[in-house]
């Protein structure tokens, strides 16, 4: 995000690793399924082939998880709400903090355990995508959440 003459960045990041929990938990099951279904079908001993595909399973998988941790990029500043989404191609959504209507927090059991949730920014306008401002698996999204309404003039974190 480049900042403009006078702004200052409040906040900004990528999902939290521990976001990426479900995501490789859920995953790693399937990928180890090789290593599994090689010791089913020989009984004992296992062929190094299965065990070589499930090092690569879990070797894309890890690559995956990295990949979307730093897919999206989020930033906060003064004036302005930045969310960019992409690696190689890219797409940037841009709106001013003025524009912010509702801040809302959203947290599962599991995100509360981990310390992580989804911010977010319901923005004046017409409700299209193009609008919708979620920092998806942010760690610590009720800091951020007090740290934007500070910066609004707000410190009713109960709504704006």
């Amino acid at each position: 995000m480049e900042l403009l003459e006078g702004e200052r960045l409040i906040w900004h990041g990528y999902r939290a690793w521990r976001s990426q929990i479900g995501f490789l938990l859920t995953w790693g099951l399937v990928a180890i399924l090789p290593a599994v279904a090689g010791i089913a079908i020989q009984g004992s001993g296992v062929d190094p082939r299965w065990i070589g595909l499930t090092m690569v399973m879990l070797a894309a998988l890890i690559g995956v998880a990295v990949v979307r941790r730093f897919w999206v990029h989020y930033a906060v500043s003064e004036r302005r709400v930045h969310l960019r989404r992409g690696i190689a191609a890219r797409s940037v959504q841009t709106t001013n903090l003025g524009r912010v209507q509702n801040l809302n927090l959203r947290q599962s059991l599991l995100d509360r355990v981990l310390g992580i949730g989804t911010l977010d920014f319901d923005t004046a306008g017409t409700g299209e995508s193009d609008s919708d401002f979620a920092f998806d698996g942010i760690a610590d999204p009720a800091g951020l959440q007090q740290r934007v309404l500070s910066a609004m003039g707000s410190d009713d974190s109960s709504g704006l």
